[in-house]
């Protein structure tokens, strides 16, 4: 059976103050708690992610591999020497994942950088013309 078969023909309800409104088609995704949940996600993620790491030159070189970026679940830290070229990954990342229906959360999404610009200021980064918070240090889960 393929992936998109149960996801095509899945009806949902939901549960309001204790009653479960009319059923309804699913249109995109699966249903909450579904053991293929995660793994689809991630599917989806990867798809998304083929853009950003076809940019040229839009990776760092270690031990010979080229590095976009370091994922796990729904965190995407994307790497890059070029504040240009890590803002044209945010970009594009952005615009992907627009074109599918998902969105970057800009409360959750963080700058930050091992090495200080040469004029010593912080670097800024945006997301649709809101800038992302820097910080100093964050926790990678």
């Amino acid at each position: 059976m393929p992936i998109a078969d149960p996801v095509c023909t899945a009806q949902s309800a939901v549960l309001v103050d204790g009653s479960f409104t009319r059923w309804f088609q699913m249109i995109v995704g699966n249903k909450q708690g579904d053991p293929i949940s995660p793994n689809t996600f991630l599917v989806f993620l990867e798809y998304i992610m083929d853009g950003v790491n076809e940019m040229d030159k839009k990776c760092v070189i270690i031990q010979g591999m080229p590095i976009y970026n370091l994922k796990f679940a729904d965190d995407v830290d994307h790497i890059n020497k070029d504040p240009d070229n890590l803002q044209a990954m945010l970009n594009k990342l952005c615009e992907d994942s627009e074109r599918y229906g998902m969105c970057i959360n800009k409360d959750k999404t963080k700058a930050m950088t091992f090495q200080r610009s040469e004029q010593g200021d912080e670097l800024t980064f945006s997301v649709h013309r809101t800038q992302v918070e820097y910080v100093q240090n964050f926790i990678y889960l």
